[in-house]
């Protein structure tokens, strides 16, 4: 009877995390930070619901030093005339934002 009791959990909680993972939210959207050869640019690769997005380059005081749209699936940022230091990359298009931290050295 115990065993039964087990594989009875154990198929309750298998369904349990199969039916979390199908209800996974599928309008997720990305974007990531890609490794460029050059340090004065930040690649940034995002899903199709991010083109034509507001991507701005904020300083720690939130100051905005760089805007720009998203022009593609693939979207590069001049960092030449920006200074060392930590930065955040805020793209936001209609409710969708996404926000994440890089520094410049």
């Amino acid at each position: 009877m115990t065993a039964m009791k087990s594989s009875l959990l154990l198929t309750i909680l298998l369904c349990t995390l199969t039916a979390t993972v199908a209800t996974s939210d599928p309008s997720e959207s990305r974007v990531e930070m890609v490794k460029s050869k050059d340090k004065n640019v930040l690649v940034l690769k995002m899903d199709k619901k991010f083109i034509g997005a507001n991507i701005e380059v904020l300083t720690a005081t939130r100051d905005c030093v760089i805007c720009q749209k998203a022009t593609g699936r693939r979207t590069n940022i001049n960092l030449s005339r920006v200074e060392a230091g930590s930065y955040t990359v805020k793209i936001e298009k209609d409710e969708l934002i996404k926000e994440f931290q890089f520094k410049k050295e």
